[in-house]
């Protein structure tokens, strides 16, 4: 009886823990979206990428190619 009461204290913290870092991740990914969108298209442009890979770049979907339609 134990063991069955931590292991589902242990899967409700582990669960938490996931929600926690989701959330983190987003934050992470919407910081890096804002701090390029505020950078110029000169500063951009030193750094390799262009306003329209600014969303592949903040989502960690940048491989360093432009897209092709």
């Amino acid at each position: 009886m134990l063991t069955k009461i931590i292991a589902v204290i242990l899967h409700f913290f582990s669960g938490e823990a996931a929600i926690v870092k989701k959330i983190q991740h987003y934050l992470i990914k919407r910081v890096a979206y804002w701090q390029l969108n505020n950078m110029s298209d000169e500063m951009l442009r030193d750094i390799g990428i262009t306003r329209g890979d600014i969303r592949r770049v903040a989502e960690g979907k940048w491989n360093g190619q432009r897209e092709t339609s």
